[in-house]
């Protein structure tokens, strides 16, 4: 999953940046059994909200549908690859593909974190990580289509 592949060695390089140099400052050294302590507390808090996440923006493809066509700062996004947005689209969205991870987060980091937006891609996979990464770059109103587009039933353009 990206998160874990590309967040989380981030997250914990950056927690063991600070925990080793908190520990210089105060010229103690801190011994290996402690930091993995300190590391495992962390991934597990952080597998948590994860899990939280997904469930706040997880919603069904009626509501989605409904809000996203109801909502004025809407903008939808198909996380797919080109070949599989080429094969058939969600009517207004925005493609950007998950699997190029700089481009992704390029993308993300341009958005407007004050607007609403509406994530799909196959199954919902892609889409929710999408949705959780969203979140954590800023973006509070990320909404994972549940199912993807092979469960949806509203139109498609080909």
């Amino acid at each position: 999953m990206f998160l874990v592949a590309n967040i989380m060695p981030k997250i914990v390089f950056k927690l063991t940046m600070v925990i080793y140099f908190s520990n210089l400052q105060n010229k103690n050294l801190i011994n290996l059994e402690s930091l993995f302590y300190k590391l495992s507390f962390n991934f597990n808090f952080l597998n948590l909200l994860i899990k939280i996440n997904f469930k706040i923006m997880n919603i069904s493809q009626i509501d989605w549908w409904e809000k996203s066509q109801a909502d004025t700062e809407a903008i939808i996004i198909d996380v797919r690859t080109p070949e599989e947005f080429m094969a058939g689209y969600i009517p207004g969205a925005t493609h950007i593909n998950f699997y190029e991870q700089e481009a992704f987060i390029n993308f993300v980091e341009s958005l407007d974190k004050s607007k609403n937006y509406y994530v799909y891609c196959r199954s919902g996979a892609r889409s929710g990580n999408s949705c959780a990464l969203m979140n954590d770059m800023g973006i509070e109103n990320a909404f994972n289509l549940t199912g993807g587009i092979l469960d949806w039933q509203g139109p498609i353009n080909r």
